[in-house]
């Protein structure tokens, strides 16, 4: 029988979108299940009987995959962002850095640039899986200070349909640092440049998410005994948010809501030092207005106040979100 706590997942990036890869390249460490999905055609038809149904066929088949919240790993997700934003194949070396590489994933605003992948699932005692063509339909980043998780990951997407294989060859697990959120950090700026004005002493949390990166399937004529899954994934306008809790200290958040202020704002998961001066982290930017206020309780004792920012686009910076890892990695 198959045994969840030897089921493995990971991902081979792919060179021509749909053409499957043979072995993973990257495990990854978090729990992952990759679900067979088909959609089946059952016409009305009327026999002279009770029974509803006389026929059915298999029309469409697909796969969605998840990748369940656990800690945020500096290593695995420059790999997830290539899917899931741009792809980025090389670092570059932050200024008086030797060892620390900084990954800057910016999607572009004009073309489709992410990458697909091969994606590996299953117990490889009785039976592993794989499925071309998977991509990233929404991730989420979260850091909380009041909880004892570290920073958190999450992402889901689909896939072609998947089919069984032979186990293949895994490559060696590469865990990177984890990330805990008492070392986190956040500008908010409305004038200055993003990542000028530090917000100390009152932030408690930070979570950014995004979904629906990729568009429905898109299924077309393939002739006889053609594969019913789909040919390609579109992809469509869509924002990311942050929300973020703040104790009330004093009114300088809920003045810029009030004010109705365009705020950029930059989170920075901070996580164990590369060498003097440079840290593993994971950076977010996000461009756009406070909205969405809530009162809320920190401690049991004291007040909190929660806002959400929707990315918009920015002209100086030319997108509305971008993400930056910065590790030891020299390649994915």
């Amino acid at each position: 029988m198959a045994e969840i706590l030897f089921e493995r997942g990971g991902v081979a990036l792919e060179a021509t979108p749909g053409t499957p890869i043979t072995a993973p390249t990257y495990y990854l460490p978090a729990r992952m299940v990759l679900s067979p999905r088909q959609t089946v055609y059952r016409p009305e038809e009327s026999r002279g009987t009770r029974a509803q149904f006389y026929r059915s066929k298999v029309v469409k088949q697909w796969s969605e995959w998840s990748l369940d919240a656990a800690g945020a790993d500096v290593y695995t997700l420059p790999v997830l962002l290539n899917m899931a934003v741009a792809s980025v194949t090389s670092p570059t070396t932050p200024t008086g850095a030797t060892t620390a590489r900084l990954w800057t994933f910016t999607r572009s605003q004009t073309s489709v640039t992410e990458r697909t992948g091969t994606l590996f699932w299953g117990d490889p005692n009785v039976q592993s899986f794989r499925a071309a063509y998977g991509v990233v339909d929404g991730f989420s980043i979260t850091g909380d200070a009041s909880g004892d998780e570290a920073v958190t990951m999450a992402f889901n997407g689909r896939a072609r349909a998947l089919e069984k294989i032979a186990t293949p060859t895994w490559p060696a697990q590469l865990v990177g640092p984890l990330v805990t959120p008492l070392e986190s950090q956040l500008w908010l700026d409305t004038t200055s440049p993003i990542g000028t004005t530090a917000i100390n002493g009152r932030v408690i949390s930070a979570a950014f998410s995004v979904d629906g990166l990729r568009g429905d399937p898109k299924f077309v004529f393939a002739g006889p005994s053609a594969s019913k899954t789909p040919a390609r994934f579109g992809i469509g306008r869509t924002a990311a948010t942050l929300r973020l809790r703040f104790e009330l200290l004093d009114t300088a958040q809920y003045d810029l809501l009030m004010n109705e202020s365009v705020v950029k704002a930059r989170v920075r998961f901070n996580g164990p030092q590369i060498e003097p001066g440079f840290y593993h982290y994971i950076e977010i930017d996000i461009y756009g207005m406070l909205d969405e206020p809530e009162w809320g309780e920190f401690a049991g004792t004291n007040r909190s106040f929660d806002v959400t920012i929707t990315s918009q686009y920015d002209a100086t910076a030319g997108h509305d979100w971008s993400i930056k890892v910065q590790n030891d990695r020299t390649g994915l």
